[in-house]
């Protein structure tokens, strides 16, 4: 009698008999290849994931959602509500009220004193300017320029906060620059501000014409005689010129005499002084306050201080 065997409904038979154990070899086949199909498309995905991970041209898009993750956390609350952010965006709206001013200067006037000048020199003359701005707090950088816009002096001006309201106030300070001059010149000077934005001011210039110019000491001390003839007195001077020039003068005595004219020459250069010959006045029996003044003629007509002795007590003739 031949033995046949064959599968039946996934058991082993033999001559149309099922075997013992056939059904459960079956079923371990199937779970040891569902372990190996599973493993391999594990290592696959992970191979994948591998590759694609530092591939720059990969996106968000492209990359494979893992189911198996874990979730995100929630965001956390404290106690008294949801976190806040750190800087709250404001609220966009069209009011120009509520826009921000920008500060900046808005004038900037100029003026110089004196306008002119002729003197004796050396003589200061003084340049202010008027600075406005539309609001602050602002530091503003300035500069004030020659006649050639050459840098002559710079400086800095803070100006505070805004008004009530934070409403947009017009603020102002008076900042000054003095100048000396020793000798004839026209100055010219102008304002520049670079900060926080460019401006400049309106041009002021200053004309001046220095003279020369006298002063007259006494050689003594105010005389009281008592019972004495006469006193003499003496007057001394220096002439100070702003540079080489040809000065004539003469002496003008309180009680009318003139004494003069004189020439002296200056040719040292700049502004330079000389002494000149002094003058002595023999007074007789006069009391009072007796004195000279030195004029001088040419190149200006210019006129020094009275300067006196007073006396008392003197008696005898005057020379």
């Amino acid at each position: 009698m031949a033995i046949t065997k064959g599968w039946i409904c996934g058991g082993l038979v033999s001559n149309g008999v099922p075997q013992p154990g056939g059904s459960s070899k079956i079923r371990g086949v199937e779970i040891a290849t569902a372990i190996a199909v599973a493993f391999l498309v594990a290592s696959l995905v992970i191979a994948i994931g591998l590759l694609t991970r530092d591939d720059p041209g990969t996106t968000a898009s492209d990359e494979t959602p893992d189911d198996t993750g874990s979730p995100e956390p929630e965001p956390t609350t404290s106690a008294s509500g949801p976190d806040e952010p750190d800087d709250p965006v404001d609220e966009q709206t069209d009011d120009p009220a509520h826009e921000p001013v920008t500060a900046e200067v808005t004038d900037v006037e100029l003026e110089v004193n004196p306008a002119s000048y002729t003197g004796p020199c050396p003589v200061t003359l003084e340049f202010s300017a008027r600075i406005t701005t539309s609001t602050g707090p602002v530091r503003a950088d300035y500069s004030w320029l020659d006649g050639d816009s050459n840098e002559a002096a710079s400086d800095v001006v803070h100006f505070g906060g805004p008004g009530p309201d934070a409403e947009p106030v017009a603020q102002g300070a008076t900042v000054t620059h003095d100048v000396e001059v020793a000798d004839d010149l026209t100055v010219h000077r102008t304002l520049g501000v670079s900060v926080p934005n460019e401006i400049t001011s309106n041009a002021a210039e200053s004309t001046v014409t220095c003279t020369p110019y006298a002063e007259i000491t006494k050689g003594g001390d105010d005389f009281d005689g008592g019972a004495v003839l006469c006193h003499e007195l003496h007057f001394e001077a220096t002439i100070t010129v702003p540079h080489d020039m040809t000065v004539s003068y003469q002496w003008i005595r309180t009680d009318g005499p003139v004494v003069g004219p004189f020439a002296v020459d200056f040719a040292s250069g700049g502004t330079q002084s000389q002494a000149v010959p002094g003058q002595t006045w023999m007074l007789g029996a006069h009391d009072g306050d007796f004195g000279f003044q030195l004029h001088i003629l040419e190149p200006y007509d210019v006129m020094s201080e009275l300067v006196t002795y007073n006396v008392n007590g003197c008696s005898g003739p005057a020379t």
